[in-house]
């Protein structure tokens, strides 16, 4: 606006313009200058909100991958290996995520995560074994859960918070080689719920890696633990 002034003034000034139409669109420019600083500055914050909503994707999916190689992949090829449908035939199907996938495909994987039953069978579970994983990664679990760059993502925060409540439980019995059925049918409902949100967060991060950031997705679909 600024410079359209000055090029007015110097057009004036050579060639020696009608004055009304030149004070007429100087006056123009100045009063439109307010809405110009106006639509500029708001698409400067437009961009600077998209950049920042891409960066702190990027955070949530890198933090995302490392816990999943760190412990989630883990947990869920054990929880899979447990499944009281023996072969698993739907949950694989589902969860068997192409780098060719659509939008429309990917919408339908996500949706129909949510609607598989996970339960496993108590005859299987090792729960020495699982409270021992969960042990060793406690520290682990506590510095994710602290990080700030989760405070928006309730999904993968209410994950994290049901695997530390299936740790308390663990913690809290002496002896998990020799459980009742009664304790060992109330334990897996715990592990149930685990088992959901894992693999709903799984199929998540997969498919926003596959949207935004497709050369990580390889390592995702080669080590995939419903295959």
């Amino acid at each position: 606006s600024l410079l359209s002034i000055v090029l007015l003034a110097i057009h004036h000034f050579i060639f020696h313009e009608n004055g009304y139409w030149a004070n007429f669109l100087l006056l123009h420019e100045i009063a439109l200058m307010p809405l110009e600083f106006v639509v500029v500055t708001l698409g400067l914050e437009q961009i600077m909100e998209l950049t920042h909503k891409r960066e702190n994707q990027a955070k949530i999916s890198m933090i995302e991958s490392v816990f999943f190689s760190e412990s989630g992949s883990d947990m869920l090829l054990y929880l899979v290996s447990c499944d009281a449908d023996k072969d698993v035939a739907e949950l694989r199907s589902v969860m068997d995520v192409q780098p060719d996938w659509n939008n429309k495909q990917i919408k339908q994987a996500r949706t129909a995560v949510k609607n598989i039953t996970y339960e496993v069978d108590p005859s299987k579970i090792d729960f020495f074994g699982l409270h021992y994983h969960l042990s060793t990664r406690h520290g682990y679990f506590l510095k994710v859960i602290e990080n700030p760059a989760l405070s928006g993502h309730e999904r993968f925060t209410e994950l994290l918070l049901h695997i530390y409540h299936l740790w308390e439980e663990l913690e809290s019995r002496t002896d998990l080689y020799n459980l009742p059925k009664e304790e060992r049918e109330y334990l897996c409902r715990s592990v149930n719920a685990v088992y959901r949100e894992l693999a709903i967060e799984w199929m998540q991060n997969a498919t926003d890696l596959l949207l935004h950031q497709p050369e990580r997705l390889h390592h995702v679909i080669r080590t995939n633990p419903f295959k």
